[in-house]
């Protein structure tokens, strides 16, 4: 009971770190600061990563996975390791992501323009939404492809650490179009 407690205490911590930061004005002038008014955006990109790592989608794969890993009775290094992979693979996925989306940018050189095409992704993707929800024959559907969830089931089913962390890679990047607001930010 007491580890269930302490687990429950860093993971409530963490939480609310991450909303302080992310709603707090003094750190986005320091973060802005640091990065030299934009110029340097190291620090822009692994903080949006890092923000863009905390998605209800993620948790929920990952619980998955650790409920899975549990059931093959694997010792809780075992299960912690596994998770630190996955949620690396996730950060990983999004920085690499978030370096391409700034590499876009200065091709273009246009103000706002990533900010632009975002948005209008975003909308186009809340349009297919609803369309699919509305009309569920609708043949456009933003999930995760067919064809992805056997490579998923066999990364699970391998249950090794480069396993876990390519599984974090092929999650990030299956749910990236849904979660793209932290880069639209730092494309600003």
């Amino acid at each position: 009971m007491k580890k269930l407690l302490i687990s429950i205490g860093v993971v409530l911590i963490a939480l609310i770190a991450v909303v302080t930061l992310k709603y707090s004005p003094g750190f986005s002038s320091f973060l802005w600061s640091i990065s030299g008014g934009g110029v340097w955006l190291l620090p822009l990109v692994a903080f949006s990563a890092l923000l863009d790592s905390v998605h209800p989608c993620s948790f929920s794969i990952l619980l998955i996975t650790i409920a899975f890993l549990f059931g093959l009775q694997m010792t809780r290094k075992k299960i912690l390791q596994i998770g630190g992979l996955y949620i690396a693979g996730i950060f990983a996925a999004y920085f690499t992501i978030g370096i391409g989306i700034l590499k876009v940018i200065h091709i273009f050189n246009t103000p706002h323009f990533m900010g632009k095409l975002g948005a209008s992704m975003l909308i186009i993707f809340g349009l297919l939404n609803l369309i699919g929800a509305l009309f569920p024959k609708f043949p456009l559907k933003l999930k995760i492809p067919d064809a992805a969830h056997r490579s998923m089931g066999r990364l699970i089913n391998t249950v090794s650490m480069p396993a876990a962390f390519a599984l974090g890679l092929l999650v990030g990047l299956c749910q990236f179009p849904c979660m793209g607001g932290p880069y639209l930010m730092v494309s600003r």
